[in-house]
């Protein structure tokens, strides 16, 4: 017999998608515990107002006995994962290490030197000696005010102040340990709070010169101290990140730059060759055991910067390979997918470059033209120099009359710079910082910003070809992409993406390509159309293929271990959230350990649960709730005062 997980589908005769309530928004009213267990789950459940519950619409799915049954069954076949690209370069091959750059300097000292100076060498680096000034900004939209403050020894501090009305509470001061970025535009910074890398909610703005929100942060409903940083995330600001204990969120930083072997590739093979005739190393010879980009063809230069300079609205790595996988050298669409939601248009983000570059019809209509043309990767030239190296470039295959403006007024309005028309200063997503426009060509006033205003006119499009990949393997990357869209951004909360996402993930898992985060994804979809079941199976099958600390297996764990604990399972709900609360800093995943534990009448580890909670999310109403409602059956009356006082005046300050 089939397996219902092999029947999930979301046609139009089965699902419908409406606002009708959810099945998770409730306990189990069957479950047997004492009444007191019962006012205690219930009170916090309520005020911690099932903020989890999709607010797109739940879905009525119509009961029959077969549908209904229990158990997971295997995939009737595993397809076999992607053959891995070959490539005339030895140091492309999985198992050839990195030797950090240290290794290449001795060697390469002038090309060393010269990278210092360049932005992507100072991508990422420890915070000491910091020069910024002292500030205090006050975010009323989400009831915070933060301090920064430099110490005589360089160290950088900052304060979080939870604003109770005209009242103030000092939530915690940390210790910047790290800051991103090159400071041209802007300086963020990184903070390690429980061993899991922070991101801290103020940044830098060097054209402003002024303190401010990240980018993300301003915004009533921001993340405070809790945005957890991971490998994946310092990917593209770091040179060597180990992952430690297969958690992307504990990682280990070897190297604090963009290194050489970002672009080369791992360098062991070339430091073993040449450890003892460096001499008569050849540079512009071909060498099998270092990739030199000047040796590929134009789409494997491109995939290099592509690493990092390619963003989408949803990267998915291809089966079989994690985030960190791909080699300089071969094929980045081999080892990831990337997707963008919307029409073709000139919407401007930060990495957005590769995109509009891609339009251009000096790209198109050229086969030579490649992110170096313009832009040197050992050296950092001068603003000064810059203007006439760009008209350079463009006098390569343009005249002086090949431009339609008069030369008065060419040289009135633009300097004579070929750039600043046709590639003008445009506004991106991040308020206040302006990148130029990589879609070379003429741009009329208009808002650059500008997109498609019909969101159920956007489509899930992959940016790179993504035709190499079987069909099973591009029904899961596109799956993934779409539930990535669906629940990221504020406009494709439509039926369309979300079927999209279901259907090609079902097709994945038919087709034999159904691994942790092709279950993971269905159980996700699960909770957002409301069928407990259907989460509890997808979620089940999700830890049994990966037994590993990723983010197919944390979902999983949050979305059962929140059903359990709604059903009236503390004990099953317990144990998932204490594997939870060791892989993430998640001060939900918390709360829901400490209710349930109050609820298996352990009071000691309910207030040491619930107490965590609150120090990693001081607005946590409902937590504080819960505190009182212990300290008061423990007799301590100061502090079950102190917990009730702050609960009230967060919901107060709320309103």
């Amino acid at each position: 017999m089939d397996s219902a997980m092999n029947r999930f589908r979301m046609s139009h005769g089965q699902v419908e998608f409406n606002a009708a309530s959810n099945p998770r928004c409730g306990p189990n009213s069957g479950s047997g515990r004492s009444a007191a267990r019962c006012v205690f789950f219930c009170s916090c459940l309520l005020l911690l107002g099932c903020e989890r519950i999709s607010q797109r619409g739940t879905t009525s799915i119509p009961e029959d006995s077969e549908e209904s049954e229990k158990g997971v069954l295997e995939q009737r076949s595993v397809a076999a994962l992607p053959a891995r690209p070959d490539s005339p370069f030895l140091n492309t091959a999985a198992d050839v290490q990195y030797v950090g750059s240290d290794a290449c300097k001795d060697c390469h000292d002038d090309v060393h030197r010269a990278f210092l100076q360049t932005r992507h060498s100072r991508a990422l680096s420890v915070a000491d000696h910091q020069v910024s000034p002292d500030a205090r900004i006050r975010h009323d939209e989400s009831g915070y005010e933060y301090t920064t403050r430099t110490t005589a020894d360089g160290k950088l501090m900052q304060t979080e102040i939870v604003l109770l009305g005209e009242q103030q509470r000092t939530s915690r001061e940390v210790m910047i340990d790290y800051v991103v970025g090159s400071g041209r535009f802007g300086i963020s910074h990184l903070t390690q709070l429980d061993g899991f890398l922070v991101q801290s909610p103020l940044t830098w703005y060097s054209d402003r010169k002024e303190w401010g929100m990240s980018p993300g942060f301003d915004s009533p409903s921001q993340l405070s101290f809790r945005r957890a940083v991971s490998a994946r995330c310092l990917y593209c600001h770091a040179g060597l990140v180990e992952v430690l204990d297969n958690n992307e969120f504990h990682s280990r930083i070897h190297e604090h730059f963009v290194s050489c072997e970002r672009c080369h590739g791992p360098g062991q093979l070339h430091a073993e060759k040449h450890l003892n005739d460096a001499a008569s190393a050849d540079p512009s010879a071909f060498d099998e055991t270092i990739v030199n980009p000047v040796h590929l063809a134009r789409d494997l230069q491109e995939a290099i910067c592509q690493q990092c300079h390619l963003q989408a609205d949803a990267q998915i790595a291809v089966r079989g390979y994690d985030f960190d996988a791909y080699r300089p050298g071969l094929p980045i669409q081999e080892f990831r997918q990337d997707y963008r939601y919307g029409q073709a248009g000139d919407s401007m983000t930060i990495v957005g470059h590769v995109e509009q570059m891609r339009r251009s019809r000096c790209f198109t209509e050229t086969t030579t033209l490649t992110c170096t043309t313009c832009h040197h990767p050992h050296a950092d030239d001068s603003q000064v120099e810059l203007p006439a190296a760009f008209r350079k470039v463009c006098f390569q295959c343009h005249t002086d009359e090949s431009c339609s403006e008069q030369p008065e007024l060419r040289h009135a309005k633009a300097k004579n710079q070929c750039t600043i028309c046709h590639m003008p200063s445009a506004p991106t997503e991040v308020p206040h910082v302006a990148f130029t426009h990589h879609r070379i060509g003429i741009h009329r006033s208009i808002d650059l910003r500008a997109e498609v205003g019909d969101a159920s006119a956007k489509l899930i499009q992959p940016v790179l070809d993504d035709t190499s990949l079987t069909e099973a393997d591009r029904a899961r990357c596109r799956g993934l992409g779409a539930l990535r869209v669906f629940l990221g951004h504020s406009d494709a909360t439509n039926e369309q993406t979300l079927r999209i996402a279901q259907e090609s993930l079902q097709r994945a898992w038919d087709l034999g390509a159904g691994d942790a985060d092709v279950a993971a994804g269905l159980a996700t979809i699960a909770f957002e159309v409301g069928w407990s079941e259907k989460i509890e199976d997808w979620a089940r099958q999700a830890l049994r293929l990966d037994q590993t600390a990723s983010e197919a297996r944390s979902s999983a764990l949050s979305l059962l271990s929140e059903l359990q604990f709604r059903q009236g399972k503390y004990d099953k709900a317990f144990r998932g959230f204490q594997e939870l609360t060791k892989i993430r800093r998640d001060a939900r995943a918390w709360f829901f350990r400490g209710v349930a534990a109050q609820n298996l009448n352990d009071t000691t580890e309910a207030i040491m649960s619930l107490q965590k909670s609150v120090e990693i999310n001081p607005r946590n109403h409902a937590a504080h709730v819960a505190l009182a409602a212990l300290f008061e059956l423990n007799g301590d009356q100061r502090l079950r005062d102190q917990h009730k006082q702050t609960a009230e005046d967060l919901i107060r300050s709320s309103r």
